[in-house]
């Protein structure tokens, strides 16, 4: 039994990363592909429908948390659209390209909330 890990690093906002996991993916060919991602921000990638923070958010991840998560978003926004590729979408392209290919996916990072309250 062949039992190899494959490490893609990736940046959120960059198109070489979208290429990047798509071509390992199809390349190697993996039983597996684990995604820094949990399933709240998957099914976020997913839809149509952004959602973005609001100020009820503070009640569940604290006012510094909900900080952090606000000014991530702006920056990352404002960076994406400088450089043409939206945040995530290197996870989005693993995302699709593994299902396409029936490739078992592993969403492996915890609930973002839980994050963001650390921070508060």
């Amino acid at each position: 039994m062949d039992n190899n890990i494959t490490f893609v690093g990736t940046s959120h906002i960059s198109p070489e990363s979208v290429k990047n996991v798509k071509d390992a993916i199809i390349s190697k060919k993996p039983d597996i592909v684990a995604i820094e991602l949990d399933k709240k921000r998957i099914r976020a990638l997913l839809s149509e429908k952004k959602r973005g923070l609001s100020f009820g958010d503070v009640k569940r991840i604290g006012l510094k948390g909900w900080l952090f998560a606000l000014f991530g978003q702006w920056l990352q926004k404002k960076l994406g659209q400088k450089i043409g590729v939206m945040p995530g979408a290197e996870m989005l392209a693993a995302y699709k390209t593994a299902r396409k290919n029936d490739i078992q996916v592993a969403l492996v990072d915890q609930d973002i909330e839980k994050t963001l309250r650390n921070f508060s």
